[in-house]
């Protein structure tokens, strides 16, 4: 019987709407099928409610209502025909949701924690604002990493200094922090955060006049300069390796009390998937061949992650491992002549989700918790908040994600 049923999805957050459909298969075949409109986009599901593809409401080219049949038609040539009594209504639905998402930018990801929803927020409104995504990033010289390895020792000199507020506050905080977690990790978590901006806050306004002469003295030595971003997450991994570092374990062994299942739920999917081939992801045609892409390098990127403790230290691998990838895509883009300009988000995200699968990184959903409870709200936009926020999402699709029905829609698909 066909249905049509309001309810908050467990998994993504928000109002669904919930289809019970019949799928109509490239040859004929046709199997019952739940189409399910949230806040991220529409989802293609078993009858259970598990997930087995996911398109944003951006990616949506078309949408046809014919009698008893709807066909969606999404970017890059991807259409999918279902048989319902409630086509034109479903077709009215997604048509409305695509202007506003279109319109407004909002409701494209899903939403993870609180924090979440504000680096969302300031990701749609970096979009929106068209600030370039794609940039070139030249690495760091010599010369910077030495000129911010000494500021990293002054700034961590004024943090060691004894008998003082700041030393004081640190010693209580690392004292009582493992009790505070026990009874409430989120809690002890957001206050771990608060502290570190307090601390930042108060070590700036109250630095010596010596500290400003240092860095100009630095940038006149090694003939560099420092923008106010590097400068921040110098500061940042000084106050992190105080307050962080010394209960990290805590942290890491309190969270996944509640995410340790989903953990292993991903980790088994990543498992299975491993074998499936990049066409199995939806991986642009232009990024298949081997030949273009360095796939080696790209994987160990994101394991790389695993290998650092401090968020500042994590959030910037990740950022790495996205502008590899980012700009990797953007050069093949631009030697395929049959290719629109730019990297859509469809595009981008199957290629994490591929990376992600084939790398040695653990403890997925754990790792994105511990960041979005760690990191500083003002890294939450503008690029680092757009990779983050693609990368969560990532993490988020495997885990919801049915292993046997996205084998059966990619080799139907390929047929």
């Amino acid at each position: 019987m066909l249905s049509l049923s309001r309810r908050i999805d467990q998994n993504h957050g928000g109002e669904t709407l919930r289809y019970e459909v019949i799928k109509v298969f490239p040859f004929g075949s046709k199997r019952p099928r739940l189409i399910k409109l949230s806040v991220i986009g529409i989802h293609n599901c078993h009858k259970d409610g598990t997930s087995t593809s996911l398109h944003s409401y951006a990616s949506v080219i078309g949408v046809i209502a014919k009698e008893d049949v709807l066909t969606i038609n999404y970017e890059g040539e991807h259409q999918y025909i279902y048989e319902t009594s409630r086509a034109a209504e479903i077709s009215e639905e997604i048509n409305s949701r695509v202007i506003e998402c279109k319109s407004s930018r909002k409701g494209t990801v899903t939403k993870i924690s609180g924090n979440f929803m504000a680096a969302l927020t300031k990701v749609n409104k970096y979009e929106q604002e068209k600030q370039p995504v794609r940039t070139r990033h030249r690495g760091k010289s010599v010369q910077q990493n030495m000129m911010q390895g000494q500021l990293q020792t002054t700034i961590m000199s004024l943090l060691n200094r004894p008998q003082t507020l700041e030393s004081y506050t640190i010693n209580s905080f690392n004292k009582h922090f493992p009790s505070q977690i026990a009874k409430d990790c989120k809690v002890a978590i957001a206050n771990c955060r608060e502290l570190m901006d307090r601390l930042k806050e108060q070590l700036q306004a109250t630095q010596p006049l010596e500290f400003e002469k240092d860095i100009e003295s630095l940038q006149q030595k090694y003939q560099t300069e420092m923008t106010p971003t590097e400068l921040d997450m110098v500061w940042e991994r000084c106050i992190e390796q105080f307050i962080v570092l010394p209960v990290h374990e805590h942290i890491i062994t309190h969270i996944r009390r509640y995410t340790s299942d989903s953990d292993d739920t991903i980790d088994q999917k990543r498992r299975e998937m491993r074998e499936f081939p990049h066409s199995y992801y939806g991986i642009p045609n232009y990024c298949i061949d081997e030949d273009n892409v360095d796939w080696k390098r790209v994987i160990s990127c994101f394991s790389a992650v695993g290998r650092k403790s401090l968020p500042v230290e994590k959030l910037e691998a990740i950022i790495k491992s996205c502008r590899i990838i980012f700009e990797m895509m953007c050069n093949l883009r631009e030697k395929n002549k049959n290719a629109a300009a730019g990297v859509s988000a469809d595009e981008f995200l199957p290629v994490i989700i591929y990376s992600l699968v084939n790398s040695s990184l653990e403890q997925l959903e754990t790792l994105v918790e511990y960041l979005y409870g760690l990191i500083p709200a003002e890294y939450l936009s503008g690029e680092s908040g757009y990779y983050l926020t693609a990368f969560a999402s990532a993490v988020y699709y495997l885990r919801d994600l049915d292993v046997a029905g996205f084998k059966d829609e990619a080799i139907s698909g390929t047929k």
